[in-house]
Order: C-alpha cells, then sequence, then structure tokens
C-alpha cells in the first residue's frame, strides 16, 4: 500500500480481529459519531459490534488499520450494495492519537482500490459530515447532493469522485 503517512498500514476485516480490537474500534466511531447512533438506537459497543457484523458481509466491508506497532489507527467501509449511492464509503474515523499525519487519505486511498479490484465502477461516494466538506473537496471529492438523516433533520453531503 503506499501511503500518504509516513509508516505503511496493514489492514484487516472486522470479522477477523480481535473482540478487544472490535471494542476499541467500536469506542472510537461512538466518540466519533454518537448521534448516529443514537438515532440508530444504538446504545452499547456491544450493539455497534453486531451491526457491524450484520451490515458488512458480502460485498460490504468494514476494514480496520494498524500501524507498525500493532495499533489501531482508523478504520473505513464500503456499502456495495444497500444504498442507492453505490459503492459508498463511510465509517471513516482515524483515532485522535493518529490525526494530521495523512492516514485518513491512505484509509480512503486503500478503500477506493479495493473497490476498483471488486468491481469495474467509475465512480465512488462518500457520506461526508458538513465540517469535513472542505477537507475532501480540497482531495478531489465533488459534493453529489445533501440529505436529511433521520429525525433530527442533520444534513450528510453525498460527495462523489471519478475514480478511473
Amino acid at each position: 500500500m503506499s501511503t500518504l503517512s509516513e509508516e505503511q498500514l496493514y489492514v484487516d476485516y472486522f470479522e477477523n480481529v480481535s473482540k478487544h480490537t472490535q471494542i476499541d474500534v467500536c469506542s472510537h466511531l461512538f466518540e466519533a459519531f454518537l448521534d448516529e447512533f443514537i438515532e440508530d438506537e444504538i446504545y452499547s459497543v456491544q450493539e455497534c459490534i453486531e451491526r457491524i457484523t450484520e451490515l458488512y458481509t458480502g460485498d460490504n466491508f468494514f476494514l480496520v488499520f494498524f500501524n507498525s506497532e500493532k495499533e489501531l489507527v482508523g478504520m473505513g467501509s464500503c456499502d456495495m450494495t444497500q444504498f442507492q449511492y453505490t459503492p459508498c464509503i463511510g465509517n471513516l474515523c482515524v483515532v485522535p492519537k493518529f490525526r494530521g499525519r495523512g492516514y485518513a487519505e491512505d484509509i480512503v486511498d486503500f478503500i477506493i482500490k479495493y473497490i476498483q479490484h471488486k468491481t469495474d465502477r467509475k465512480i465512488v461516494y462518500l457520506w461526508c459530515h458538513p465540517f469535513l466538506k472542505t477537507y475532501y473537496s480540497k482531495r478531489g471529492w465533488i459534493e453529489y447532493c445533501k440529505e436529511e438523516e433521520g429525525q433530527t433533520d442533520k444534513i450528510i453531503h453525498i460527495m462523489q469522485r471519478d475514480v478511473m
């Protein structure tokens, strides 16, 4: 994997990592996306683990990324079947102590390459919170549309990028 960060990342499927790592992943997801979890009536780490295990099977995947010291660096997923915007990258999260080092771009690039390997789709979509729209725009993503999410009327941007 070519990297923008200073070190090589290692990747595994969520279902293949230890229970301890799954708990760590879900703890970081809760911190980053608490409102979405509450909206989806997911109130515990165990419920998060169950939801990821349920949703990310078959062509859908949830990946966990580690550094050379085997520390959890981040995570990301891709839904290839469930949304009208497919393939759609989501659940992007970098562990706070590793932010600002280029890992988010590495994770997105890896997921895009994985999608290209599995499909011939020429456009990839990405779920994005409003505060991250500028970040992704600077990296070649274009806003495709905005959606209100759930009962909270929270706006989510759907970004797209040509991956030919």
